[in-house]
């Protein structure tokens, strides 16, 4: 259901992979603390697909909201705490055939 991604010497984060619930525990030293994430399905409209580029440390979301998409991922060169130097983002696609429009917002 889901994962737990290190992100940082003592950073990690838990990410959704497929829906469903499941029970996460951390354990540092002797302090221990479990919790349950429920992981619900994707939002996105028929059709359409999203992807991750270079597997970013800390994932990007989407939301979708009046036919307008809201995308948040990594950026450019990370080189904070998470020490990653690559390219890193989201994008959502969707096959067309024929002519298309794009806009940026």
């Amino acid at each position: 259901m889901a994962e737990v991604r290190r992100i940082g010497e003592q950073i990690a984060m838990v990410v959704g992979k497929r829906p469903g619930t499941c029970t996460v525990t951390a354990t540092i030293d002797k302090a221990k603390e479990t919790c349950t994430v429920t992981v619900t399905p994707s939002i996105l409209p028929t059709g359409w697909s999203y992807n991750e580029l270079n597997t970013p440390p800390i994932p990007g979301s989407i939301m979708v909201t009046d036919g307008k998409f809201s995308l948040t991922g990594c950026g450019h060169a990370m080189t904070l705490w998470w020490e990653r130097v690559r390219d890193q983002g989201v994008f959502v696609s969707k096959a067309v055939t024929g002519d298309a429009e794009i806009s940026l917002v």
